[in-house]
Parts: structure tokens; sequence; C-alpha cells
């Protein structure tokens, strides 16, 4: 099931090719897996092999979350003739013909759904909750659930308290590790919101068109206490939006190939433009790093004109720094400032390498001392977040970044670099390396070498052993 209308025939899990796919493309999240009746999330159909999907998900780290409502009751459920009048909605409630939308203040709804829940996750080892819903339901004047009155009820004590046992069961089947995620659109709710990890926003909306007041109102999940994620509507530029999400520091929906060949040499430009950035966010390991938002960069960044964002992501005495014009409007000749350069963890008595990722080259023809950070004179494009890579200047031949993998380690031997890839076997995986005057070659069958601007590239499949092997010759000593 992947949407609110419950089951769809035929179907099937995604197969375990798929799923492999899934996990060499760089997949860490999976929504959905399940197939049942809205509101009758107990009984999924094809319980089997609904079970072989999740563990083979497991097996690659890839997390699972099936998709529920907190509103959605199908006319085929079990138990929805006995109380479906008591427990719906007043106005707007039936879509399509096969789902009635109940009310949040209904009690026994929410007991209902707390009981589905509970016995899903009791049964089949997902997660945590992915939760789409409603929220032109929220005023009612059902009176068989007490929203009677003159002006009905406003239903937000029910609408926080199901957040609370959505959260109660997700907990307790996951020692308290799983991960609840709520598609909530623009809308701000704050006794819910702080009860879920990742909400999901701009379904109907088009934040290319909002104030940047708007914006950091409504997309800043830093202040209310979870992650924002950003979805883009048919109407919405898929460019700008990802030029959007990505120079906030959110994530986007996948845009999933087909296939490893369609991965690896993408023809659409958003699959291109995502398998680069998924690239650059891997390799840096994001989820390890110190995040200063853009929504708020804490007087540690500052850009110079109105609509520049910047945000950043620090580690281990690098740093990841994002730019972007709000709304992707023009481009324009812009100015970092790094104000507090310690809080970066960039450090006195070190020179440092300023590289733009997406255009393979130094920013700067010569490594830069600590006092040269403060001002980097930088250009902005439209549709085309700037990310620059500040790191310590490395001497000999070196590994810059890379794609396709979670990690790699790099060891010198006698002329020759040993490259630990850490990925799913089979994973398209390239490496980007500053050469610093040697020759490099490939000495692991499979790999080819080309030249993408300041440094050289060695793209292949991820051999069974994890380790990709490079001859080198020159006057620099291997590094």
């Amino acid at each position: 099931m992947t949407r609110w209308r419950g089951r769809q025939q035929p179907w099937e899990p995604p197969s375990d090719e798929q799923v492999r796919l899934w996990a060499q493309t760089g997949v860490n999240l999976i929504v959905g897996g399940a197939n049942y009746w809205s509101g009758d999330y107990a009984r999924p159909l094809l319980p089997e092999k609904t079970r072989r999907f999740i563990a083979t998900a497991h097996r690659y780290d890839i997390k699972v979350i099936p998709y529920v409502t907190f509103a959605d009751f199908n006319f085929a459920a079990p138990g929805y003739q006995e109380h479906a009048a008591d427990w719906m909605a007043s106005q707007s409630i039936e879509f399509a013909n096969e789902t009635t939308l109940m009310c949040y203040n209904a009690s026994g709804w929410r007991e209902h759904l707390e009981k589905q829940w509970d016995q899903l996750l009791s049964n089949f080892d997902f997660d945590g909750l992915y939760i789409d819903h409603w929220t032109n339901i929220r005023l009612c004047s059902n009176s068989r659930h007490g929203c009677d009155g003159y002006l009905g009820s406003f239903a937000t004590e029910g609408y926080h308290d199901f957040a609370k046992r959505a959260r109660r069961v997700v907990a307790r089947h996951t020692d308290g590790k799983g991960i609840m995620l709520l598609n909530a659109n623009m809308l701000l709710f704050s006794g819910v919101v702080p009860w879920f990890d990742i909400r999901l926003n701009g379904e109907n909306d088009d934040p290319l068109k909002m104030r940047m007041e708007t914006i950091l109102a409504t997309w800043d999940g830093w202040v209310q206490g979870v992650q924002s994620m950003g979805e883009w509507g048919h109407t919405a530029s898929r460019g700008s939006m990802i030029n959007l999400l990505t120079t906030f520091s959110m994530a986007n929906w996948a845009i999933s190939p087909h296939d490893l060949a369609q991965w690896k040499a993408a023809q659409s430009a958003e699959l291109a433009e995502t398998r680069e950035l998924w690239g650059i966010w891997r390799s840096f390991k994001l989820n390890g790093a110190q995040r200063i938002p853009g929504f708020d960069s804490q007087g540690l960044l500052r850009m110079e004109q109105p609509g520049s964002i910047v945000n950043a992501f620090v580690r281990d005495g690098r740093a990841l720094v994002i730019m972007g014009v709000h709304g992707a409007r023009g481009g324009r000749k812009e100015a970092l400032h790094i104000q507090i350069p310690a809080k970066l963890g960039l450090g006195e008595g070190l020179r440092y390498q300023i590289i733009d990722l997406r255009n393979s080259r130094y920013l700067r023809s010569r490594p830069s001392a600590l006092a040269e950070l403060h001002t980097i004179p930088v250009r902005l494009a439209a549709d085309r977040p700037l990310i620059l890579l500040i790191r310590p200047q490395e001497k000999g031949p070196n590994l810059v970044w890379f794609r396709g993998a979670d990690d790699v380690t790099v060891s010198s031997k006698t002329r020759v670099l040993e490259c630990k890839v850490k990925s799913v076997p089979g994973s398209p995986v390239e490496l980007y390396l500053d050469p610093e005057g040697s020759e490099l070659a490939a000495a692991t069958p499979g790999f080819e070498r080309v030249a993408a601007g300041d440094f050289v590239v060695f793209a292949g499949t991820e051999p069974d052993d994890g380790v990709v092997r490079l001859t080198v010759s020159g006057p620099k000593t291997a590094r």
C-alpha cells in the first residue's frame, strides 16, 4: 500500500532484485511494503512475502516503514459498517468512493487504530510508521462522538492523542529506535509534530512562490524538534525544488532508477542531479555530521545579499558548505563569510583546500591559510546549488571524495593505493583523486580512468573483496 485508497490488486512486495538495486544506489529507508484496507492494518495481504521483503531490506541495512493514515476507513474493512457512522467526521469525508474519513476526536477510532498498528508491528518486523493524514476534517459536528455544539468542535485534543498513541506503539516494538514520518504538508501543529522524527512538507504547496519569512516559519524543522523532508507537486519545477531543498539542507524523495545502467548513465536531469547529490551526502557522511542550518547559521556563516542561502555540515576538521538562491531566482556574484572558523572545526596552523565538488575543481589555485577563509568570493547560479568542501591540504596522491559508497578508506603501499570500499557488492563506484603530479592507473579489472576538472576519476563496479587498487608512478609518493 502506497496510498490512502487501500489495497491494490494485483500486488506484490518489492522483489529481492529491486531491494538490492535500491541498496546499490544508496537507499536506506523504504516507505510502504504492505498491502491492506485502510483502517485494517493488522492483516496485510501476502504476509509471508511481506516478511521476506522486510528481511531482505534489513540484510542491506535498509529500514522499512509501512504506510498508514490517521483518518481513512475503507468501506470493505472489518468494522466499517458497525462503527463508521459513530466515528466519521462531518464534512468532506469521502474520496474515490472507497474510504470515509474518521474524526480525530472519536475515541473509539483512536483506540481501534492503536490496536491495528500494535498488531501490525507485533507480527511484522517494520521499523516504524509513515502516517498520512487529512487536515480538512478537523472541524467536526458529529454529535455521536461529542463534536456537537453551536460551532462544532475543532479536533485538537484527539489529534494530539493520535500522535502520542502512534509513538507509544512504535517505541514499544522497536526498543525506542523506530522512525515515525508524518506527511504534514505545510501545516504546523505543535502538539503533533514533536512526536515524529521526520515531517514531509510541500505536497500541495509551492514554496518557490513563498516569501522567505514563510519558508523560515514553516519549513524549519530545527525549531519544531523534527527533521524536515521535502516533496513537490506536479506544478513545481523539479530543478528549482532540488535547489531549494539542497540549500536549506533538507532531504527529498528519491527519484529511483529502473536498473543500475540507468543510474550510472542517467539521462533525465532530475535523476542525474539526485545521483550527484546523493554521492556527495554519502561521501561526507552527513548522518554523523554537525549541521549548521540555512534557517539559522548561528552567526557562523553569512552571505551578503538578501535571498542568498548558506548552510553547512562539519565533521573531522572538514566543512561541507552548500549555497543557493531562494526560489532559484537568477544567478549572482556573492561572498561566503566564515565568521568563526573554529566552530567549523577549522584550526590555526593548517592550510585548506576549497573544492567545488559539482565542477570537480579547486576554487583557488593554492591552499588557503585560516585567515583567508573568512571571505570566499563565489558565483551562485539558478537551479544549481554550489557545494564546497573545505578540508586540510593533503600532499601526494589522495582521495578527494567518492560516489556510490558509504565509506572509502585509503591505505598506501609501495607505489600502490588500496581503496577499501564499503557498499553493496556490485555497486557502481566512482573515486575522485588528486594525483598531485603522479600518474595513477587502475590495477583492479573493470575500473576505467577519466579526467574530471582538476581530478582523476576511476569508475567501475565494486569487486567482491571491496578493494580497488591503483598503481602510482612518477615523482610524488603515494599517500
